[in-house]
């Protein structure tokens, strides 16, 4: 299976529509987001876009399921993104394991990076034995998995609480923060080379 030819119709969608259309989407790139990275890796950094657009919030509570599906696949992109990208791995030098939990929707969501394999992974659901829980709005939350709230500032700003060691999460933010510089940049590279 290829990626659908009409994907980009879904990055033009209001959220109503996203929330009733990306089920068919995500089961026609279930089992392929290789295929999705190998053909189109600058739709990932317009997925994470697309999800900042989005009211989270709203779209976990009306349709959890939905969400859950939405948030393993971008981490299943990103985290294909990472290890076809020798940039990328290089930013990971941190191992740490974080289980984001909101406030105000049913979302919970976790991530596990791995510094000895240069490798991230992360989806749904929450995990046993994490060194960090964080705990905050979706659109926080999700700001934090698409690279537009930044971790430390965040924190600094009270806008999520973490609990777990401090200086655990502020190396984990100087992990994250170049991983998500890069896949924005790599969206932006592989958009000049259809110019």
């Amino acid at each position: 299976m290829s990626v659908p030819d009409d994907i980009d119709r879904y990055f033009e969608m209001s959220d109503e529509e996203l929330k009733q259309n990306l089920p068919e989407l995500l089961d026609a790139l279930a089992d392929d987001v290789e295929a999705l990275v190998e053909e189109r890796a600058e739709d990932v950094p317009r997925l994470l876009s697309r999800l900042d657009s989005t009211d989270v919030e709203g779209f976990a509570n009306d349709a959890p399921e939905v969400a859950e599906e939405f948030q393993d696949f971008l981490w299943d992109a990103t985290s294909a993104l990472v290890d076809r990208d020798e940039e990328l791995q290089q930013n990971i030098t941190q191992s740490a394991t974080v289980n984001f939990e909101a406030t105000d929707s049913p979302m919970e969501g976790h991530l596990e990076v791995d510094a000895d394999a240069g490798a991230l992974e992360g989806g749904a659901g929450n995990v046993d034995g994490a060194d960090l829980n964080i705990t905050g709005p979706s659109n926080t939350l999700a700001g934090m998995l698409t690279g537009s709230t930044d971790p430390v500032q965040g924190f600094m700003a009270g806008e999520f609480e973490m609990d777990g060691d401090v200086d655990t999460g502020m190396e984990l933010a100087s992990v994250i923060t170049p991983v998500h510089e890069r896949l924005n940049r790599y969206g932006d590279e592989e958009g000049d080379e259809d110019d």
